[in-house]
């Protein structure tokens, strides 16, 4: 046996269905080497913003953001 998961699986699949689906996307984005250091990259550039820049900080979370099909709250 190879470890690996067969999503074919139908055991599986009803375990899956019944995860909450927002940490698992999240848990899946985490997993992803480009997403993660773009993450990383991006979280040092908001630590640098000045507090009053809202509307620079909201254009990076959303120039991040759209290539993942992500949106951040307010």
């Amino acid at each position: 046996m190879s470890g690996r998961l067969r999503w074919s699986d139908r055991a599986l699949l009803d375990l899956l269905r019944q995860l909450d689906q927002l940490p698992m996307a999240q848990e899946f984005l985490r997993r992803i080497p480009a997403y993660a250091s773009g993450y990383r990259l991006l979280t040092a550039q908001l630590d640098r913003l000045h507090p009053r820049q809202p509307d620079e900080r909201q254009a990076r979370l959303a120039d991040f953001a759209k290539p993942w099909g992500l949106s951040f709250p307010c």
